[in-house]
């Protein structure tokens, strides 16, 4: 796929917000993932599991659903997807979520008022789903 978010002057301009709000915990690579994963995620919705009732989930691109994507993309795009997170610091659902506030900090993604970062906490680890 070729557009701004592959280019070259994209991935700088990420690192920049990234380190200006000292969001370096992770690789850059699984934060520029990220942003790849959310063009994704509408192609992934039936690939997902469906939510345990007791969450209330509906597709929206929800915490469980992104950090869903983010595996199922990374299956689809690596040879050896868990060894790929795991080397970016990946290795649950927490991590994504991480990631993905990191990039709400910075501007680079938005979050609706029900959105928390929290919701991404304790929905599986890399090694359970990979």
């Amino acid at each position: 796929m070729d557009n701004w978010y592959n280019t070259i002057e994209y991935q700088t301009h990420v690192a920049e917000r990234l380190e200006a709000l000292g969001e370096t915990r992770y690789d850059l690579e699984a934060y520029e993932f990220a942003l790849e994963v959310y063009q994704y995620a509408p192609e992934y919705h039936e690939n997902i599991p469906t939510p345990p009732p007791n969450l209330g989930l509906t597709y929206d691109v929800s915490a469980f659903n992104f950090a869903y994507c983010y595996v199922l993309h990374a299956k689809e795009v690596f040879e050896d997807p868990r060894d790929t997170l795991s080397s970016w610091g990946i290795t649950s659902s927490r991590d994504i979520g991480e990631i993905v506030y990191g990039l709400v900090g910075v501007g680079l993604l938005d979050q609706s008022p029900d959105d928390r970062k929290e919701q991404f906490e304790g929905l599986f680890l890399v090694k359970d789903v990979l």
